[in-house]
């Protein structure tokens, strides 16, 4: 393969992620982000097409000049292989944070990016130095996307109903009905917590209520919408745990089951109400 094609294939492929990821995110580019609360620090919107395509050019860049070192090379192939990884958690940002709309994921997977970003700087330099420092702005600009990110969460909805999930549902579970799922599930519990599984599960469920009911309600400028929305995502969301548990888990009871949809009927609805109303009583004009 010549040098020319080589060039075009190495920039072509990051230019065609950030194309893809952009056509695919486009309707949240254009009708939900604008509605977010900013902080003072956020770029006007005509900046990020000519960077980010300047930053796609200087990786494609990179990459051909560590292409052209032999790819029967170990070097080589560890480079590009994370170079690659990187490459796809820059596309899922795009598709967490605009797409599913949900600012917290987002910024917990532009933190797994820098990081794959600094550990693909570090084999390109190794392989030719000039490749990493290519990179070198692409880290800088992701560092300030990290804390736009994290601003924008930290000022918006999810950043409400985390908070208020994990007080609410923790003062249920730890205090309120602890003797209550010790004496039905004690022996079905560990003797401790997961805490990495909780802190995910924790993520994405109040990624769900934001995304399916406190959104809608927002834009319908509804608390009753909230309220029922809320119930009913609590409802379904609770059954496919308690309903499958009580199907195939033997000392599953069924008062375990219907207190525990009722929990998880009550505990959305309110979320959901309480994170309209903070968020209206902060933002809403």
């Amino acid at each position: 393969m010549g040098k020319l094609i080589r060039l075009a294939v190495a920039i072509g492929i990051p230019l065609a992620v950030g194309g893809l990821s952009g056509f695919a995110t486009s309707r949240g580019v254009q009708a939900w982000y604008p509605t977010l609360v900013k902080p003072s620090f956020n770029p006007p919107s005509w900046v990020f097409g000519p960077v980010w395509t300047f930053l796609y050019l200087m990786m494609g860049i990179a990459a051909f000049l560590v292409w052209q070192k032999g790819w029967e090379s170990g070097a080589v192939k560890a480079a590009l292989a994370l170079f690659a990884i990187q490459l796809i958690f820059n596309g899922l940002w795009s598709v967490l944070f605009f797409g599913m709309r949900a600012p917290g994921l987002a910024f917990a997977e532009i933190l797994l990016l820098w990081i794959s970003i600094g550990g693909t700087i570090v084999l390109f330099w190794r392989v030719t130095p000039i490749a990493g420092m290519l990179l070198l702005p692409y880290e800088a600009w992701v560092t300030f996307a990290a804390v736009l990110n994290g601003a924008i969460w930290l000022l918006n909805r999810y950043a409400i109903a985390l908070p208020t999930f994990l007080v609410i549902d923790l003062a249920w579970l730890g205090l309120i009905a602890r003797s209550f799922y010790q004496t039905h599930l004690g022996h079905l519990m560990r003797s401790d917590v997961n805490w990495v599984a909780a802190a995910v599960f924790y993520l994405v469920f109040v990624a769900g209520i934001v995304l399916f009911v406190v959104w809608p309600a927002i834009e319908r400028e509804s608390l009753g919408h909230a309220l029922l929305m809320g119930a009913f995502f609590g409802l379904v969301t609770y059954s496919a745990y308690d309903l499958t548990s009580l199907a195939v888990m033997e000392g599953f009871s069924v008062k375990i089951a219907l207190v525990d949809l009722l929990w998880g009927t009550v505990l959305c609805a309110s979320v959901s109400a309480i994170t309209y109303g903070v968020w209206g009583w902060l933002f809403m004009k």
